[in-house]
């Protein structure tokens, strides 16, 4: 009896033992952390929430697990024990949650504000052509704060008036006014600037001296900065020291009315600027009929001197090729064309004729009864065409006349017959028309034809000098007899130079 409870008792430990139930199991191991973030992009300032999640290795989510947060730069961004990311600095960082040894991390980035305005800056708003300026662009966020390095791009409203560089460098080019603006982030501002004319600091006047009494020049003024460069755009005045033997007008052309010598001054905004004109009497080569002069090929004349001495006068021919001149003032044809003879001497005014030479010696010409080549802006000015025969008699012939102007030199032209009898003209087309001669006996001599009627432009300044001068141009096409047989067979043609003076 004894022994049978030993051996149960002894048994009922073995069951003990080696049960394994009955007593209380631990809480389940947390085998990952995942972290979340409400905002993955921060600017300055800003926070957002952290959420870290604890799953066990079958990947169910554990609560009430114990968190805790770290970052991995806090210059960047900081973390609460609760998992408030607070943005401090432009950069990236992780956000770190640890729990049971196990950690999940996010990244977060933060941002620079956005530029919400521009402003801009000159360190002279009002500059010189040719000068330059600092402008400096001020970028700023929502609160007004200052932002630094960000990205600026300038233009200038008026790259006429001004242009500003990459850097910022704004450089005067006419004088006006422009809009310096910069842009950053699709925001921009601007800022005015004035350019002012170059501060002038010389004035250069030139213009034809001597010239002779009647006649007009044209006065130009230069002006220069410090740097020597050209000043343009300059309001100008002009005046005489002695109207009595020089008078100006606004555009700056000068009329010589009295021997002597004056003063031309010009004025701007700067110092004046002025020159001498002298006013000497004309050399006189050659006479009101010799100032537009008909001369063959081979023959000569020799033009009146009236001022200076043949022996104190330099002659000399614009074109060798056409007309010779000799030391005593004698030309020479020497082949078709037109040329200029000029004439200067010490103490008088240079003077000059205009040599026509026809393409042959003997067959008919047109020229004209124009002696003065010099005509007055705003006057009418008549020329008569004359058909000079030169040992061809014709009768009863037709012509084919072509003629041009230089327009701005020429304006209102028309033509009339004239002679007695009248030819009949007839136009062909512009530029062009026929004349017949009606007459059944021989015609030699210089013969009237035509009347040209025209007035000469009033012009000033620039205009005057680019269009003082010009040249009416007849051709004598063709010419043949009643039964239609050619009495020139070739063309040959005459220049009429006219010169306007004020």
């Amino acid at each position: 009896m004894l022994l049978r409870n030993r051996t149960a008792i002894t048994l009922c430990f073995a069951a003990v033992g080696c049960g394994g139930g009955g007593g209380p199991a631990g809480p389940t191991p947390v085998a990952s952390v995942a972290v979340s973030l409400a905002k993955s992009s921060l600017q300055l300032g800003e926070t957002t929430t952290a959420t870290a999640t604890a799953k066990d290795a079958a990947g169910t989510v554990l609560s009430g697990r114990a968190i805790t947060w770290s970052t991995s730069s806090s210059s960047v961004a900081s973390v609460s024990p609760d998992g408030l990311v607070t943005a401090l600095a432009v950069g990236t960082a992780n956000i770190i949650a640890t729990s049971e040894g196990h950690i999940g991390l996010a990244a977060i980035t933060v941002a620079p504000p956005p530029v919400a305005s521009v402003s801009v800056t000159l360190a002279s708003s009002a500059i010189t052509v040719g000068s330059t300026t600092q402008a400096t662009a001020t970028t700023q966020d929502a609160n007004g704060g200052t932002l630094t390095g960000r990205v600026v791009s300038w233009s200038s409203d008026n790259s006429l008036v001004a242009t500003v560089s990459s850097a910022g460098v704004v450089t005067g080019i006419a004088a006006g006014a422009a809009n310096i603006s910069a842009s950053s982030e699709g925001k921009t501002g601007s800022a005015p600037l004035t350019v002012n004319p170059s501060p002038i600091a010389s004035v250069t006047v030139a213009l034809a001296s001597p010239t002779a009494v009647g006649s007009t020049t044209q006065a130009t003024a230069t002006f220069k900065d410090v740097d020597g460069n050209v000043v343009t755009g300059r309001v100008t005045g002009w005046s005489s020291d002695n109207t009595s033997v020089a008078t100006v007008n606004a555009s700056g052309v000068v009329t010589s009315v009295g021997l002597g010598t004056a003063n031309i001054t010009v004025t701007s905004d700067g110092p004046p600027g002025s020159a001498p004109m002298t006013v000497a009497p004309s050399v006189g080569f050659g006479s009101s009929a010799e100032r537009i002069h008909v001369v063959d090929i081979g023959a000569a004349f020799s033009p009146s001197l009236s001022g200076a001495t043949a022996a104190s006068t330099t002659f000399a021919s614009r074109a060798r090729s056409v007309v010779t001149v000799d030391g005593q003032g004698t030309v020479t044809g020497v082949s078709a064309g037109q040329a200029w003879v000029a004439a200067t001497a010490p103490g008088f005014a240079p003077d000059s004729i205009y040599v026509i030479v026809p393409r042959n010696s003997t067959g008919p010409v047109l020229r004209s009864d124009l002696t003065e080549y010099r005509v007055k802006a705003g006057a009418t000015v008549v020329v008569n065409v004359i058909l000079d025969t030169r040992a061809t008699p014709i009768g009863g012939a037709e012509l084919t006349v072509g003629y041009t102007t230089t327009p701005t030199v020429f304006q209102s032209v028309s033509i009339a017959p004239t002679g007695s009898p009248a030819p009949v003209v007839s136009n062909l087309q512009a530029g062009v028309f026929r004349v017949s001669l009606a007459s059944g006996s021989a015609l030699t001599g210089q013969m009237s034809i035509l009347r040209f009627s025209f007035s000469a432009p009033v012009t000033s300044g620039a205009e005057l000098i680019a269009n003082r001068s010009g040249y009416l141009t007849l051709t004598l096409i063709d010419l043949v007899d009643p039964t239609g047989a050619d009495i020139l067979p070739t063309s040959t043609s005459t220049r009429i130079p006219i010169i306007i003076t004020q």
